[in-house]
């Protein structure tokens, strides 16, 4: 409650970076992997997809960036697809995904 402490504590927190928290990588095909989704698969919900990829050790983004490793492009890809070649993010469909979490 002390104005000297909040404006200390202010001018700390401008001064920190705060990052947030990488969980360990889990095990499976894609254990350490980052993926984002967009566009429409052919054959499967992207929530479904979502859900396969992080059984799979992935983790899920939704946005591309240069931590992503793959962008799982489906059909009317946007700007995420835009973005991805671009930051030379690997660019994969809907039959490659599947591949790799089999694999």
């Amino acid at each position: 409650r002390d104005r000297a402490n909040q404006t200390m504590f202010k001018r700390l927190l401008e001064q920190i970076e705060i990052e947030p928290v990488k969980s360990a990588p889990t095990l499976g095909p894609l254990a350490g992997q980052t993926l984002v989704f967009t566009g429409v698969l052919p054959s499967l919900p992207r929530s479904t997809a979502k859900t396969l990829a992080r059984q799979a050790g992935a983790r899920v983004a939704e946005s591309v960036s240069r931590d992503t490793d793959f962008l799982v492009a489906g059909a009317a890809a946007g700007q995420k697809l835009v973005r991805a070649q671009t930051l030379g993010v690997r660019v994969i469909g809907e039959i490659e995904f599947l591949r790799l979490i089999k694999s």
